[in-house]
């Protein structure tokens, strides 16, 4: 799989679970966020260990990846917050629906449209060889939890 065809499909996944968290229950809110940070977790590991390094040593794509490192560690400072706080605190849904609102509404948003610029600047081969190291690096960090 090609690494940008990997990352959209996390996108949708992402999507799907923030929906599912935002109409839960209560009490099955926390659960659903953890196995969310998970998943979050591994899609930034790849991003940051992989997907950018490979996008900055390329001189076609490397002036289009700033922006997108600083949207994740804003991203990994909210999931943190969140995950100090007790699913059932009364912060705990607002500190959620910001995040949500910052993922859905800004930042996929945003990304998707910088892999659609990667695209056309990458050829496939290049983008299949970044996908199967990113698969290799998630394989790696799901074994590790």
């Amino acid at each position: 799989m090609d690494a940008i065809k990997l990352l959209q499909d996390d996108h949708i996944v992402i999507k799907r679970d923030m929906e599912e968290i935002g109409e839960s229950a209560d009490f099955r809110k926390r659960d659903l966020f953890q196995a969310l940070k998970r998943k979050l977790e591994v899609h930034d590991g790849i991003m940051q260990n992989i997907f950018y390094p490979s996008m900055m040593a390329d001189a076609r794509t490397s002036a289009l990846i700033g922006h997108g490192q600083a949207s994740h560690q804003a991203v990994e400072d909210d999931v943190a917050q969140l995950d100090a706080l007790c699913g059932e605190d009364r912060g705990w849904t607002p500190a959620f629906n910001a995040l949500r609102q910052h993922l859905v509404k800004r930042l996929l948003p945003e990304e998707s449209d910088l892999l659609l610029q990667l695209r056309v600047a990458l050829g496939t081969d290049e983008l299949h060889w970044v996908g199967h190291k990113m698969t290799t690096e998630r394989e790696r960090m799901l074994k590790s939890y």
